[in-house]
């Protein structure tokens, strides 16, 4: 192998080694050369290769592969960070040639926006511990209060986290939608409550609004009781039909049993304990629902009959129809409540003072009877028979 160089002519001859590689050893001048390989093998074949060399100066030399040579401005030509315009970096090195520029300045441990962090502590001008997310705004820093503006301003991951656009809670509802981490359109009334959201269901009593659409206590919340169709409104209802409620219910949902057994009539009821002389609205007078009719007054009267309490008068033996039967419901009969009689003054002395003198009462009456031609009347009315 014959090696040549143009300008210069020939350099060296190369012998080749078992391996096939080949070599030697010559000293050019600075410049710029076309050397040619020449090879002739054993059997005389020649072929012959080209290429540009460029011999420089040490110093002009790029021995790092930065890009810069010592006299192009690298300071160190033995390290590949260092070099005119190269970035800062935590090293403690002038990594950009420039003495006008301080040390690691603009590198990932130094607080470049004066917020009081840096991108990977330690740093060099600050003693904070935690990471700075964007070191080129004061903004933004791991003590930044979060704002809705779609930044993680406090460098902990999240984007616009503990706003009224950010779900907190996880129950899929944030206080203004649109939200930054759900779908879901509807208001969140309580965004540190996860059981409060606008799909929740109502509790009973509880007093909060649980599924945030401004009520409590509304119909099928739960604890809520079942209350059955109480047409008359009398708190006592009809198998059929129920609705929950928390208290109370809601007309026509008011029965807290299904015992009526007429649900026209609020006087109707079961243990209703009044009379009525008036059927309940359909011929009936079962108004406490026990399947009887029972009188309000039952019995017969058994007239009147003398006494003497204090002076002569008469006495009622019962209250009762004057009549030998006890009306139908809703009909009348004569009823005897009161005795009455009339007795001249002289009868009443001469019969009181025959008592005084036999010292027998019954004497008395038995005077009064004789003598004074004087007998008990019943005071009696016309009364229709109330049942119940």
């Amino acid at each position: 192998v014959e090696l040549s160089s143009n300008p210069g002519g020939q350099v060296c001859y190369l012998q080749v080694e078992g391996m096939g590689n080949a070599q030697c050893v010559s000293s050019m001048g600075i410049g710029s050369y076309v050397l040619t390989f020449s090879v002739t093998d054993s059997d005389g074949n020649t072929a012959t290769a080209s290429t540009t060399f460029n011999v420089v100066s040490p110093l002009d030399y790029d021995f790092d592969g930065d890009g810069y040579s010592t006299n192009g401005g690298d300071c160190n030509d033995s390290n590949a960070t260092i070099y005119p315009g190269a970035p800062e970096i935590c090293d403690g090195l002038d990594n950009d040639c420039n003495d006008l520029t301080g040390i690691d300045v603009a590198g990932e441990c130094y607080d470049d926006d004066g917020d009081g962090y840096c991108e990977s502590p330690p740093c060099v001008n600050t003693d904070s511990t935690l990471p700075d997310c964007d070191d080129t705004q004061v903004t933004i820093s791991p003590d930044a209060v979060e704002i809705v503006n779609g930044i993680d301003d406090d460098c902990d991951g999240l984007i616009d986290e503990g706003t009224s656009s950010y779900d907190d809670d996880g129950d899929g509802y944030c206080e203004s939608p649109p939200c930054v981490n759900t779908t879901n359109i509807e208001m969140d009334c309580d965004d540190d409550n996860y059981l409060i959201h606008p799909n929740a269901q109502e509790v009973c009593n509880d007093g909060i609004d649980n599924n945030c659409n401004t009520l409590l206590n509304e119909e099928n919340a739960i604890g809520c009781t079942n209350y059955y169709y109480d047409e008359d409104g009398d708190s006592y209802g009809v198998s059929g039909p129920t609705a929950c409620y928390c208290e109370g219910g809601s007309y026509p949902y008011t029965g807290i049993n299904a015992n009526d057994c007429y649900d026209y009539n609020a006087d109707v009821y079961p243990g209703q304990t009044d009379y009525f002389d008036f059927d309940r609205g359909d011929s009936s007078y079962d108004y406490n629902c026990n399947n009887t009719e029972e009188y309000a007054v039952n019995t017969l009267t058994a007239g009147c009959e003398w006494g003497f309490f204090g002076g002569f008068q008469c006495n009622l033996d019962a209250a009762g129809w004057q009549d030998t039967s006890v009306p139908d419901c809703g009909y009348a009969g004569l009823y005897v409540d009161d005795c009455d009689y009339s007795l001249p003054g002289w009868c009443l002395a001469l019969c009181g003072l025959s008592g005084a003198v036999s010292g027998d009462l019954q004497d008395s009456i038995n005077c009064v009877i004789q003598y004074c031609n004087a007998s008990c009347n019943s005071v009696q009315y016309n009364m229709v028979q109330s049942c119940r």
